[in-house]
């Protein structure tokens, strides 16, 4: 299923990919000028009516979660909404990078990586658990390796 041509303000132009509920898209902010990342509740799917208002709960609760949160390591909240046809979205900042998970499949970390990857995210979730947010689902998909060398923790969707 092709995705929409815009969610809210902003202007799709990729989709990126497809998890179980939600679409992520690449969009355009036409107002700041800026690309970003759309994480949007998919309309293809049979969800019953009972269901929805559970799943919008839990996207609230990520916006709630990440709009605690400034940190370089963990990825930036910019908007959050409905739009026009009741589709629930958050916008977040664009990392552009690789999955830790993928890197790990091209070879062996060296020590000093561990420790320099340890230490960012270490500092990124004892900054989160300071303002009582816990990921709950970290792991090597949910954490990217910026072009720029920086690490950067995603999907706060079962924080708590």
């Amino acid at each position: 299923m092709d995705p929409p041509a815009r969610v809210g303000r902003y202007e799709v132009e990729l989709l990126v990919g497809d998890s179980g509920l939600w679409r992520i898209l690449l969009a355009r902010d036409p107002v700041l000028g800026r690309q970003v990342v759309v994480k949007l509740l998919r309309d293809d799917l049979a969800i019953p009516a009972e269901i929805r208002p559970k799943l919008a709960e839990r996207l609230r609760q990520e916006a709630r979660a990440l709009a605690a949160l400034s940190h370089p390591a963990i990825v930036a909240l910019h908007d959050m909404g409905d739009d026009a046809d009741g589709r629930l979205y958050l916008v977040f900042e664009l990392v552009r990078g690789t999955p830790l998970s993928e890197r790990l499949t091209r070879a062996p970390l060296a020590p000093i990586e561990v420790a320099q990857i340890a230490r960012a995210l270490g500092g990124a979730l004892a900054h989160a658990h300071a303002a009582g947010v816990v990921h709950r689902d970290l792991k090597p998909d949910n954490i990217l390796i910026g072009k720029d060398g920086r690490l950067v923790i995603t999907d706060f969707g079962i924080a708590r």
